[in-house]
């Protein structure tokens, strides 16, 4: 879908579906209608107390950079909470610059011996966060794996249905499919949390 809110009388709303539904809310206050929203989507759970306590670092290079610019905070008397590195699964070069590798396996070419560190940080009350998300990449093995099984969405025609990203293309796992879910739980907890990534229920 496109929105379009430039013009000052008017608003463009595109949708390419061929049956859409559109819910509008109103509210006098923001909170309001954030409550009105998280009722109908969902609300998050409350963060844990580290969250608070400190800064999350977003830092991306590899295990050295994290913990160079670690050292850099912590020596000018910042406390530091955690570190968020979204490209442990390595990067991809495109015309776009650098991109995150949707292999979903830690790159132990860029983030060397990072088990070991995540000890040492959490040790030091410095947790280590990233992120997953259902696109597997289509020219690596969990996308081949996950096709393999039927796992991944589907097409109108039955094919696997792979979203162009510019210039490369992922599948997409399909969680209504509670084998897939099954299986990508497990991708999770073999290629995150056991390696060290912090999970909060």
């Amino acid at each position: 879908m496109n929105f379009d809110f430039t013009a000052p009388d008017y608003h463009e709303l595109a949708m390419w579906e061929d049956h859409a539904t559109l819910r509008f809310e109103c509210a006098d206050t923001y909170i309001a209608l954030l409550e009105k929203l998280t009722a109908l989507l969902g609300r998050q759970p409350e963060l844990p107390d580290w969250v608070y306590d400190g800064v999350t670092l977003g830092i991306q290079g590899g295990t050295e950079v994290c913990q160079q610019k670690l050292d850099t905070m912590r020596n000018g008397g910042v406390k530091v909470n955690g570190i968020w590195a979204q490209d442990w699964s390595g990067i991809r070069m495109t015309s776009f610059g650098k991109r995150v590798m949707w292999k979903w396996r830690w790159n132990q070419t860029l983030y060397p011996e990072l088990k070991a560190r995540i000890k040492q940080w959490n040790q030091e009350g410095v947790q280590f966060l990233s992120y997953i998300n259902a696109y597997v990449a289509s020219d690596k093995d969990l996308c081949t794996e996950a096709a393999q099984h039927g796992y991944l969405a589907k097409d109108a025609a039955g094919n696997d249905y792979l979203v162009e990203f510019g210039e490369f293309y992922g599948g997409v796992v399909d969680l209504t499919n509670p084998a897939a879910y099954d299986w990508y739980k497990e991708v999770i907890k073999q290629n995150l949390i056991e390696v060290g990534w912090r999970s909060e229920r």
